[in-house]
């Protein structure tokens, strides 16, 4: 219950922070639907909000897929870019940061090609190249993650 407390006020940082509010409403949908089925580690959690490190758990790993399977970022065990164009769409009004989202999205598409066997190192390494280059791009702050 405490982690899902923690990721509620995550989403509702999104949305304070430039994110839309139909943004935040859907992260705290994809977080109650993906929690039933992955049960995620308080400690997973702390060392994503304090060091920006994804899980490292089965169980913590294949929550972080379910969420980006909800999102569109994964699709039939491959990264979909479509989905990822559609997210930051949902998530830039500024055309400036918009832009710098969809490089991303264009860099992850090179690096993190091909079909997985287990979707949930998948997702971990779309996560992985999506923080990265968002850091590099100046999207996200290195403060945050």
């Amino acid at each position: 219950m405490k982690v899902l407390l923690v990721l509620a006020a995550l989403a509702s940082f999104s949305a304070v922070n430039g994110g839309p509010m139909e943004l935040a409403e859907k992260i705290l949908r994809v977080i109650r639907k993906c929690s039933r089925h992955h049960q995620l580690k308080f400690q997973d959690v702390q060392a994503a909000l304090r060091h920006g490190q994804l899980p490292t758990s089965d169980e913590g790993k294949c929550f972080v897929t379910c969420s980006l399977e909800e999102f569109g970022l994964i699709k039939d065990k491959k990264f979909s870019v479509e989905g990822s164009y559609a997210l930051n769409e949902m998530r830039f009004s500024n055309p400036n940061d918009l832009q710098k989202a969809n490089e991303v999205t264009k860099l992850c598409e090179k690096e993190v090609s091909g079909e997985y066997e287990n979707v949930c190192e998948l997702g971990i390494a779309v996560a992985n190249c999506g923080l990265k280059n968002s850091r590099s791009e100046g999207i996200i702050s290195s403060e945050l993650w």
